[in-house]
């Protein structure tokens, strides 16, 4: 049986997704509206910016579905599927402020990409809102943090499967 828990935004995710929405699209209209606009650096810049802008979005998580041998993070296109068997530990996340952003969004589309500190290194997030964030550690080394609502119960349900 399969149990689906959404991800939400928080207040902070909603207010810095809607303000760099509104700079991205001011700057996409000046550069078209640009008196450089006949010059091909612009073009590029232009279409930088919506792939930049696009690409945050579509990896932007939707929900979390718990299955009988696995946990699926759905995001707007595409998956990241963990089997139950590669987890070696899933607990609470907390945010420090001491964590790096090696490449990735601080707020846009959630806290997504590939961060890093000092007590778990380098980690994929898919975050929505940080005050239901929880860390997966898998056994080869590598370390995702999601959210979902529902945080408590997701925990406990993976921890019943893999101990």
């Amino acid at each position: 049986m399969t149990r689906k828990f959404n991800v939400k935004w928080s207040l902070a995710v909603k207010i810095i997704t809607a303000v760099c929405a509104v700079v991205l699209i001011a700057a996409e209209i000046s550069l078209i509206n640009s008196i450089f606009s006949d010059n091909n650096i612009w073009r590029i810049v232009a279409v930088f910016l919506i792939a930049v802008a696009l690409g945050f979005i579509l990896v932007a998580p939707v929900s979390i579905q718990i299955a009988d041998d696995h946990i699926l993070l759905k995001r707007v296109l595409g998956k990241v599927v963990i089997y139950f068997d590669n987890i070696e530990k899933i607990e609470y996340y907390r945010h420090s402020k001491h964590d790096i952003r090696v490449f990735g969004s601080g707020g846009y589309g959630g806290y997504l990409g590939v961060f890093s500190n000092a007590q778990i290194g380098k980690y994929s997030a898919y975050v929505g809102n940080l005050s239901q964030a929880f860390l997966i550690q898998l056994k080869n080394g590598k370390n995702y943090v999601f959210s979902c609502e529902n945080r408590d119960f997701v925990i406990e349900t993976i921890n019943n499967k893999i101990l």
